[in-house]
């Protein structure tokens, strides 16, 4: 079964939406760190969907903005901190830590809640393409 990849080919999301979404200016940004970080979520999210995002006649739909605003989160948090773990900062007299892996597995969950009604499960797809597995929602929720 061939590779489900309808946000990484389809899903428009550029730098700047990340940069903004980490109220930093894009100049000041790794561009290569950044695009890696975009790509990696937009990889996680085709994964975990599952969806070719095709009609029944097998037309490509657009990948709906809330899958696209997941992907921009992740991205951000992917950059934030490329390499999990937790990091210290000390300023004036409190020292604060942060878990930027349990804040990427949160942004996972939260994220992953909204795509749930885009995701298919099981199932393969069909000679035209298309995906005839369940998906696990009904109706439009």
């Amino acid at each position: 079964m061939a590779r489900i990849t309808a946000v990484q080919d389809r899903g428009h999301v550029a730098s700047e939406m990340v940069a903004g979404a980490l109220h930093m200016p894009l100049a000041q940004m790794n561009p290569n760190i950044i695009l890696i970080a975009i790509e990696t979520a937009k990889e996680q999210a085709d994964g975990y969907l599952n969806n070719p995002f095709l009609d029944a006649d097998g037309t490509e739909q657009d990948i709906p903005d809330s899958v696209l605003l997941g992907v921009i989160a992740m991205a951000a948090a992917i950059y934030a901190r490329p390499v999990p773990g937790i990091a210290k900062e000390k300023t004036d007299h409190v020292t604060i830590e942060y878990d930027y892996e349990k804040a990427i597995q949160n942004v996972q969950r939260m994220y992953w809640q909204t795509y749930k009604k885009y995701r298919i499960v099981g199932g393969s797809l069909d000679a035209d393409g298309i995906n005839t597995a369940r998906r696990d929602y009904t109706g439009d929720e």
